[in-house]
């Protein structure tokens, strides 16, 4: 069984082409060091990410704020999900234009015009206001790292490390909750404070536009990058049709994933009676240890096949949600980390695992399918769940339990069969 290590390894730039190093050079930023370029990329996929945990952190505070039922809590979280959409289908078209760094740039501005809106416009629709924009920043910001990095020197990509910002951001996120809201309708403070970071974050990426020469090498590393602009219609609707059950499997991980944290601070005030300061702080532990066990992705893909570790950890997720709801205050805390270590890796080795099997051309398409599916599935799960969550605080996580099952069962037929380098085409 090939690994993502493996794979990863045996794809580098094709040295012949002048364009391919050219892209990879102004991608890094510096040409010297490429781990300078790392470093840029995880701040950016990491300070975006903030955006994106801050609504689950405040979805408690603004139902007390706007007198929300779950269905309108569960709304916040939709209008997340579909500014992540809108920005991942626009994305690779994005991408061949601009480049990857103006793309970055122009992420960051967006997180900052979502945190102008929740600061100008302290309302309901101040906050989906916001929380759109944040959507769309991480999306296009994101996607734009991810790029970026399969166009570093092979033994640079490291994807299990730069996704792990995403819990970084997850621990933060709480935590600034926690420090900075004194009561429920204090939330634009929290937002004013993410501000500054990606005011300081923007100036960062400038600079480094000013260091490799401006917008002019930006375009032509844009015009380079390997995107669905450069493929006919017939031949992206050709990838998404072959690469179909890996999409699926990436929304359902991402699925059941996004449904427990979305609901994790719910259940800890509405069942278990925790103050906003304790669920918050159970988020925040959820955060810290997925943080730590995405981030050792990259050492597992080398150790197991990638379907083994599907099976593994989707195991682990369902033996941790069964502790969270159960009641018992060891037993949820001890369910909460269960579950970060058993779903945290899963995400990027399966992209990883599907990206690192793709040619140059299919990338960005296939990464952008593995963000739209994600994020309609997402977007539909919260929905529904927000539906069914003032029935049963613990029906989400049922629906989560379903969801890991479908994709360990996935995982486990997959494993039994040997997986070539392409995937099959036909």
């Amino acid at each position: 069984m090939t690994t993502v290590h493996q794979l990863v390894r045996s794809d580098p730039p094709d040295p012949i082409r002048p364009e391919s190093t050219m892209a990879m050079v102004e991608t890094s930023g510096d040409s010297g060091a490429p781990m300078a370029a790392v470093l840029r990329l995880g701040a950016v996929f990491g300070f975006l990410s903030v955006g994106m945990g801050l609504a689950p952190a405040l979805a408690t505070a603004w139902s007390a704020v706007f007198a929300l039922d779950g269905g309108s809590v569960a709304n916040i979280h939709n209008l997340k999900d579909l500014g992540l959409i809108a920005a991942m289908v626009a994305g690779p078209v994005v991408l061949r234009r601009y480049g990857p760094e103006r793309a970055m740039r122009g992420a960051v501005v967006t997180a900052l015009a979502g945190c102008a809106a929740a600061f100008a416009c302290r309302s309901y629709v101040g906050v989906l206001a916001a929380v759109f924009l944040h959507g769309a920043a991480f999306s296009l910001g994101s996607s734009a790292a991810v790029l970026a990095l399969f166009r570093l020197p092979p033994e640079f990509r490291r994807l299990a490390a730069l996704t792990a910002t995403f819990g970084l951001a997850g621990i933060l996120a709480p935590a600034a909750v926690g420090m900075l809201m004194r009561t429920p309708d204090a939330y634009s403070l929290v937002y004013a404070g993410y501000a500054v970071p990606l005011g300081a974050l923007y100036i960062w990426l400038c600079a480094v536009r000013r260091s490799v020469g401006g917008g002019q090498s930006e375009t032509a590393a844009g015009r380079v990058d390997h995107g669905s602009g450069g493929m006919g219609r017939v031949a992206v609707v050709r990838v998404i049709r072959i690469w179909a059950p890996e999409l699926v499997v990436y929304a359902l991980i991402l699925g059941g994933e996004t449904v427990v944290v979305s609901w994790v601070t719910a259940i800890g005030q509405w069942r278990y009676g925790y103050t906003l300061a304790h669920a918050t702080a159970l988020l925040s532990l959820l955060w810290a240890v997925h943080t730590a066990a995405r981030a050792c992705g990259d050492v597992l893909a080398r150790s197991l096949p990638v379907p083994r570790l599907l099976v593994i950890g989707c195991v682990v997720a369902v033996l941790g949600i069964v502790g969270l709801c159960s009641g018992e205050g060891v037993l949820v805390h001890g369910g909460v980390v269960v579950f970060a270590v058993g779903i945290a890796p899963l995400n990027p080795l399966h992209q990883g695992w599907v990206l690192a099997r793709a040619s140059d051309d299919e990338r960005a398409v296939l990464n952008s399918g593995l963000g739209v599916m994600a994020a309609a599935a997402t977007t539909a799960l919260v929905w529904l769940t927000g539906l069914a969550v003032d029935r049963d605080n613990r029906l989400p996580f049922v629906v989560a339990v379903i969801l890991l099952a479908m994709v360990g069962s996935w995982a486990a037929v997959r494993g039994t069969g040997n997986v070539s380098p392409e995937p099959r085409r036909g």
